[in-house]
């Protein structure tokens, strides 16, 4: 019975309640209404693996699963167009959350998770390179170094990555083995993902070779070949 109730009643409390009215009659009960208290889903958010990524890269996000769940990603507090899954993949740097919502409509927001890049992933350089003189035709070079013994290494030669801005400043320089296809991997720790830079090769007494244009460097493997126009 609610004592100090005229016409309404409003609580937040779980129970049972019904109402007595009462005039010069007598009284009479109203039917009882259970009030029960639903909570907030529990969101909690986790990463699969670092959350400082290379330029390109990326980290799995998971939310909490449950019975009756939905989801809706975060990136800096605002909604992420279809991203409605309990797992998420971050390929941006940014702050995410998940807004999850249980089957009652109680939503509840998740802890937050930094995704960082770092710009001193560095990067490997895959290319290929034909020397004149050395080329036999149909995609292969002579064998420099030994054919007896290393039938398939043509030679070894030096590549620089300069600044794609005057005074092309030098970034990086490596030497590394090239095989009688033309093929070799240098690898740049000091390169920054998300910049430019020309790369230059030189050979013995060659003339350097330049790149027409600066190459982007947007993951950790960037293929450029020297011998398509």
């Amino acid at each position: 019975m609610l004592p100090s109730a005229l016409w309404d009643f409003k609580t937040d409390l779980p129970g049972n309640y019904y109402a007595i009215g009462t005039n010069g009659c007598g009284s009479i009960q109203s039917n009882t209404i259970t009030l029960t208290m639903i909570q907030h889903p529990i969101a909690a958010i986790t990463a699969s693996a670092s959350t400082t990524i290379c330029f390109g890269g990326s980290v799995l996000l998971t939310a909490n699963a449950g019975a009756g769940l939905s989801y809706q990603w975060m990136n800096n507090g605002l909604s992420i167009p279809g991203a409605t899954n309990s797992t998420y993949t971050a390929t941006v740097p940014a702050t995410y959350t998940c807004i999850v919502t249980n089957s009652y409509g109680c939503t509840s927001l998740s802890n937050y998770i930094n995704v960082f890049q770092d710009p001193t992933c560095g990067a490997i350089l895959n290319l290929r390179i034909f020397i004149e003189g050395n080329y036999l035709g149909n995609g292969l070079m002579s064998s420099v170094v030994n054919s007896v013994d290393f039938p398939t290494v043509f030679d070894t030669a030096t590549v620089e990555i300069r600044n794609s801005i005057e005074p092309y400043d030098l970034s990086g320089i490596k030497k590394g083995i090239i095989d009688i296809s033309g093929y070799g991997s240098f690898n740049f720790p000091t390169a920054i993902q998300g910049t430019s830079y020309y790369i230059v090769v030189h050979y013995r007494n060659a003339i350097e070779t330049w790149s027409k244009n600066p190459v982007f460097i947007n993951s950790q493997n960037i293929s450029f070949d020297f011998t398509s126009p």
